[in-house]
């Protein structure tokens, strides 16, 4: 009888071991998708705080509209300045359908029109990056300008009106697609968690060499997370207070006030600095007021 009270003993300790390492795994840099962090000072995660999902408490709903045909689009946005900008374009297969009211154009080609719009009319100061995620983060590459290439995307500012790098930035725009098979699964909070974890890392230069300069995420998506990634909102609540710095504005696009997960766009952002937008104008609109031109 000693030996099988010895064996219990060990197994229940073996299986507490077990789960606390589980546990503290979820604090270690994200696995899966595309690490945006340096491979050799990884910056230190926020904490995360998981059971604050389930005390969400959303938004009040706006007043529907009482014309379908006219929503609340011709509400004005606040502008608010920015110096360096990744803005986070969700490509992910609900962004090939079509936008609504249109016959021949969808949400993702409608959203790429609006992009080249503000990359077109874009203050020359403003450093600019375009990354696009589904299941995995993708950073745009470099302009040719900058020789040799870099071991990781660096800020470059958009210049002036016929500049290679604006120019650059047109033609990676236009060349976005839905990423085939990883469209199918959309990771908003990894997303945002690494593009955080980039700001806070070595391979982020600041403009001035100061961090104290505006540091800007703008998310664009349609759509819910599917919770198949370990970061969950509660790990993006969390960075948003540990790092109010890092300034998250939110564009809900192609969704409806009511809709919960506009609702959960809008207390991600910083100070509630979220938008709706449910046609190529008001998302030009929007996205020139959020970038700072």
């Amino acid at each position: 009888m000693k030996w099988q009270y010895g064996l219990c003993l060990f197994l229940m300790l073996f299986i507490a071991t077990w789960g606390w390492s589980q546990e503290q795994d979820f604090d270690q840099p994200v696995p899966g998708g595309t690490n945006v962090l340096g491979a050799d000072e990884p910056p230190p995660p926020p904490p995360p705080v998981e059971e604050e999902e389930e005390d969400l408490t959303p938004q009040p709903p706006a007043e529907p509209p009482e014309d379908d045909d006219d929503d609340d689009d011709d509400e004005p946005v606040q502008v608010f300045p920015a110096a360096d900008v990744i803005l986070l374009m969700d490509v992910s297969g609900s962004m090939e359908a079509l936008l609504r009211g249109e016959e021949n154009i969808s949400k993702l080609n409608a959203a790429k029109q609006a992009l080249v719009q503000l990359a077109t009319d874009m203050k020359p100061d403003i450093r600019f990056q375009l990354w696009t995620f589904s299941s995995k983060l993708k950073k745009q590459p470099n302009s040719p300008e900058v020789e040799p290439p870099p071991r990781d995307v660096i800020f470059e500012s958009i210049g002036s009106r016929d500049s290679p790098v604006r120019q650059h930035l047109i033609r990676v725009i236009r060349e976005v697609e839905p990423p085939g098979d990883e469209a199918l699964v959309t990771n908003l909070y990894e997303a945002i968690y690494r593009t955080i974890n980039y700001f806070l890392s070595k391979a982020y230069k600041p403009a001035g060499g100061s961090r104290s300069s505006s540091q800007v995420i703008v998310v664009l998506s349609d759509g819910k997370d599917d919770g198949l990634s370990p970061v969950g909102l509660g790990t993006i609540r969390s960075a948003k207070r540990q790092y109010p710095n890092i300034d998250i504005r939110t564009i809900g696009y192609g969704i409806q006030p009511e809709d919960r997960h506009a609702q959960i766009l809008c207390q991600i952002a910083t100070e509630n600095r979220c938008a709706l937008a449910n046609d190529a104008k008001k998302l030009e609109e929007v996205l020139k007021a959020f970038v700072g031109q």
